[in-house]
């Protein structure tokens, strides 16, 4: 995983590249924008990036550090999802005193916490503690598609970032040269998901949606 193989997003990439590039990472970001849009694509090949020997504006995909980050055991790297649509403050909690150990093979250490909504007011406010004292080698990434339901502090700590549906015209091109998908099918998936690569992905494999459409 790269920023070569996202669609879309070249804004926002771009603007990442040249944080990397001044050397002026933010402490913690926030990503948000609609369900299945490319966040998570987005917020992981940051990571392999900031963690790369290579030290360049893409991950070098070669050294150690990008093989095990491609197989999720890079030591410094730790991706928290929600657990029964759920990230409960024991998890932020161990996540908070694990920050205290310096990284083991990089200069950072990356955690990415996709669907930070689903953490209640409670561990949102211990996060908060992190994000107003916050270790030197710490990057975090968080992720939602539902900003409202975080609170307002934890909104002012960090870099939002708001990434916008891509071109529909990306995803038809997606879904025809990878997806095997002909024009007019692949036209419809990207009208009816405004959007959304994840979910434009998704029905393309789904049968039942297209006997649905049929219907």
């Amino acid at each position: 995983m790269d920023f070569k193989n996202i669609i879309g997003h070249e804004r926002v990439i771009e603007m990442l590249k040249n944080a990397i590039k001044n050397n002026h990472i933010f402490h913690c970001y926030l990503f948000t924008g609609e369900e299945s849009i490319g966040k998570k694509l987005v917020a992981l090949a940051f990571a392999k990036t900031l963690l790369c020997k290579g030290n360049g504006l893409e991950p070098c995909n070669s050294c150690n550090s990008c093989l095990k980050f491609d197989h999720f055991n890079h030591p410094d790297l730790e991706l928290i999802e929600p657990e029964k649509d759920l990230i409960p403050k024991q998890r932020i909690d161990d996540l908070i005193k694990s920050m205290a150990i310096a990284p083991l093979e990089s200069e950072r250490r990356i955690i990415i916490i996709d669907e930070c909504d689903k953490m209640g007011i409670e561990a949102q406010n211990e996060l908060l503690k992190t994000l107003e004292e916050p270790p030197l080698y710490v990057n975090i990434i968080l992720i939602t598609s539902n900003v409202n339901t975080l609170i307002p502090t934890i909104l002012s700590r960090s870099q939002v970032i708001k990434f916008y549906p891509v071109e529909s015209e990306k995803i038809v091109r997606l879904l025809m040269d990878r997806y095997d998908k002909a024009f007019e099918e692949a036209s419809f998936i990207a009208d009816f998901t405004k959007g959304c690569v994840g979910k434009s992905i998704e029905l393309s494999q789904s049968a039942d949606f297209f006997n649905m459409r049929e219907n």
